[in-house]
């Protein structure tokens, strides 16, 4: 919540913002959707900001209907679709929250055909093997109503092509949208798997653990009573 935040003379009226993207179209903050501006359709773009205690700052919602990606927010004053502009800030969004230290390491799309949802190939991107392994890649729909994102599992550099742990979860075409975030992909374990890692390792065999210099071997040498 209060994503957008606007310093302003304080108890001015009327103040709201629209989100623009970077292929210069405008959100419509019910469905998320974006389309070039049609002043018919103003009133499914604004979002209206409310000022705090008189101090001149002025807050609102970003859309939780728009895509993960990185936007423009615009902020007018008045009413109508000729309303003056007062100013525009920048914000990436992960689909829930504003992420202010994200870093998108490429913004692309996916060209050609897809051998299958979680294998294709990108419009452009680094000629070096590996160079997005285990990043976020989030891919939105062409249409930009749905998207998800996934593990970089294999990245081949010569053809562009990337591989994600598992199938999107939509068809996957030319045009769709990609972004890989610079962010490492977190993944954390919960009780149940953090318990059945730990058991896994203290019921394995000790002979499947004695190579040279290990603490496998050194354990093992020691319950034995040989002390290396």
């Amino acid at each position: 919540m209060n994503e957008i935040m606007f310093p302003y003379r304080p108890d001015e009226s009327n103040i709201f913002a629209c989100v623009f993207s970077t292929g210069k179209e405008v959100a419509n903050v019910s469905t998320g959707a974006f389309e070039s501006w049609n002043d018919a359709n103003w009133d499914t773009y604004d979002i209206p900001l409310a000022e705090d205690n008189g101090g001149g700052v002025y807050w609102g919602n970003f859309p939780s209907a728009i895509a993960p990606g990185r936007y423009y927010v615009v902020v007018y004053q008045g009413t109508g679709a000729t309303a003056p502009s007062l100013g525009r800030g920048q914000i990436i969004w992960n689909g829930t929250v504003e992420v202010p230290d994200a870093k998108i390491a490429l913004e692309t799309t996916v060209t050609g055909s897809p051998t299958s949802d979680a294998i294709f190939q990108l419009t452009a991107g680094s000629g070096t093997n590996k160079a997005y392994f285990n990043m976020v890649l989030t891919v939105t729909d062409i249409s930009g109503n749905d998207y998800c994102s996934r593990r970089v599992t294999a990245y081949v550099g010569s053809t562009k092509q990337v591989t994600l742990d598992e199938d999107a979860s939509f068809n996957v075409v030319a045009g769709d949208v990609v972004r890989i975030w610079a962010n490492a992909y977190s993944d954390v374990a919960d009780a149940a798997q953090a318990n059945a890692i730990a058991d896994a390792v203290w019921d394995e065999q000790r002979s499947l653990h004695n190579q040279a210099g290990s603490t496998g071997q050194k354990l093992n040498s020691i319950q034995r009573g040989i002390y290396l």
